[in-house]
């Protein structure tokens, strides 16, 4: 779906966080009905990229 609604399929752990009350897991299936929020990418100018892990695991 990331790569769907971003043209990149790094972006689906950011998908799925801002899912996550509906979606268990990043890897569940969408229920029928579901309305999926997408969460704005950073401006083309901002060197960012795609957290690919929970912020718990990431280094401060």
């Amino acid at each position: 779906m990331a790569d769907r609604v971003y043209g990149d399929p790094s972006w689906a752990f950011e998908l799925w966080r801002a899912n996550r009350d509906g979606l268990p897991t990043p890897e569940s299936p969408l229920p029928d009905g579901f309305v999926l929020r997408t969460p704005p990418l950073p401006a083309a100018d901002t060197p960012s990229a795609p957290i690919t892990a929970p912020l718990t695991d990431r280094e401060p």
